[in-house]
């Protein structure tokens, strides 16, 4: 995401993202999904987060050689 000069944060239509409030997302492209432990992952997100949060975790394919 970018924000350019014309960009006007704080207004009543203003949504960033399709996520409820104190959520933030983890995006981790993947090229063989199998070779990944996502409870691992699960894991080091739940120790490292503050508390007051919650998040989402999105695993996408993305093509070899990329």
């Amino acid at each position: 995401m970018r924000l350019g000069p014309d960009t006007k944060l704080g207004t009543k239509a203003t949504v960033l993202g399709d996520v409820p409030p104190h959520t933030f997302v983890v995006t981790i492209p993947l090229t063989d999904k199998t070779t990944v432990n996502e409870q691992t992952i699960h894991d080091i997100i739940r120790y490292e987060k503050p508390a007051h949060t919650a998040y989402a975790l999105r695993l996408s394919q993305r093509p070899a050689g990329e």
